[in-house]
């Protein structure tokens, strides 16, 4: 959806230099790289908190943190390029916004499946 549309991410195209594509659009390899990548961040949420709604937003924050490590380093890379460029090392901000976005609402879902794990190991910690 954010490759055709440009939401939340803003226009980009991932280059052959990632993986093959499915459908055309995204290298394969993208699930493979988000996916961990929010997990560690959410689990380091729950390793300062207890607090739902604190993990929630610490996990978005460390999201956001990531991507602006990862994104500049793979424009660098030529990994994707952004139609129209940034001021944070060739970044739009819309990308930043758009990862805000994708974290927080990761962490809500996340926090709706684990929400009985959660409550054992809040227990356990008090």
């Amino acid at each position: 959806m954010a490759i055709i549309t440009g939401f939340p991410y803003s226009h980009f195209q991932y280059t052959e230099l990632i993986g093959f594509k499915i459908l055309g659009h995204t290298p394969y390899t993208v699930p493979f790289a988000y996916v961990p990548l929010f997990l560690g961040c959410f689990y380091i949420a729950t390793l300062n908190t207890i607090v739902k709604w604190k993990i929630i937003l610490l996990t978005t924050f460390m999201v956001l943190v990531a991507d602006m490590v990862l994104d500049p380093a793979a424009v660098a890379l030529k990994f994707w390029v952004y139609q129209s460029q940034g001021i944070f090392y060739g970044v739009p901000l819309m990308n930043f916004l758009g990862w805000l976005l994708s974290g927080f609402m990761a962490s809500l879902i996340t926090m709706y499946f684990l929400k009985t794990e959660l409550k054992i190991l809040i227990n356990q910690m008090q």
